[in-house]
């Protein structure tokens, strides 16, 4: 954007290629990019602010993308290093707007930071940087680093939900709070799951005499305070 002077592109049509062309370029990045090319792209003299998120939301068609856009910036003079960017996640998106990996990456995890790694939450399964970014390659192609990957993506983002550690706790949501090795509260991830069994109805204490048996060697007989406490802990 830097090489590429938008007022120079006269026609309506000129304008709107670019801009269709810029959005599918700098998908994986776009909402940390979007004031920067709503500064550039209203540089042009027919272009206003309500212009721009119009048409940047009614774009679904990424034909052109990042090899076009720096052969474009090449001809305008441009002659600074560019990284190359595989344009299939940008057509990807732009093709599926209803389906956007950015958004359904950023609704189906929670990073832990005494833990150092991402919950996933359809599966309840933790998972370290690297299984993080291999799991979102659709966000961004595994290899990249820096502010590339995927990892760096979630966490710049403003949606990105953070908590402090994890607890497990009867009854109480998936994200939850705790209190942590210094009595403070903070947030958590909840790793508790209720029990899919279905418990067995009409026990009877003979059902179960071996049982009781040696709950009584361990904890006291029957109606001691001990040994029902841990009878009804384990109920």
């Amino acid at each position: 954007m830097r090489a590429i002077d938008i007022t120079k592109f006269h026609s309506y049509r000129e304008a709107i290629e670019l801009l269709i062309c810029v959005k599918a370029s700098a998908y994986p990045w776009l909402a940390e990019a979007i004031d920067d090319i709503l500064e550039w792209f209203t540089k042009h003299p027919d272009a206003t602010e309500n212009f721009f998120f119009d048409k940047m939301d009614s774009i679904t068609d990424a034909s052109l993308g990042w090899s076009w856009l720096v052969d474009l910036a090449r001809q305008h003079g441009y002659e600074g290093d560019l990284e190359e960017f595989d344009d299939d996640i940008a057509k990807e998106a732009a093709e599926d707007p209803a389906s956007n990996p950015i958004d359904e990456m950023m609704d189906t995890h929670v990073y832990v930071m005494s833990q150092k790694c991402f919950y996933h939450l359809a599966s309840s399964t933790f998972l370290d940087a690297g299984a993080f970014n291999t799991e979102n390659v659709h966000v961004a192609k595994y290899g990249k680093s820096g502010m590339k990957t995927a990892e760096a993506i979630y966490k710049n983002d403003k949606r990105a939900r953070r908590v402090a550690t994890i607890t497990s706790r009867a009854g109480q949501p998936v994200l939850t709070t705790t209190e942590n090795e210094s009595g403070v509260t903070v947030s958590a991830i909840n790793t508790w799951r209720p029990s899919k069994r279905e418990p067995t109805k009409n026990v009877r204490d003979a059902d179960v005499a071996a049982y009781l048996d040696l709950m009584g060697k361990l904890f006291g007989l029957r109606g001691t305070a001990v040994c029902e406490h841990f009878l009804d802990w384990l109920a």
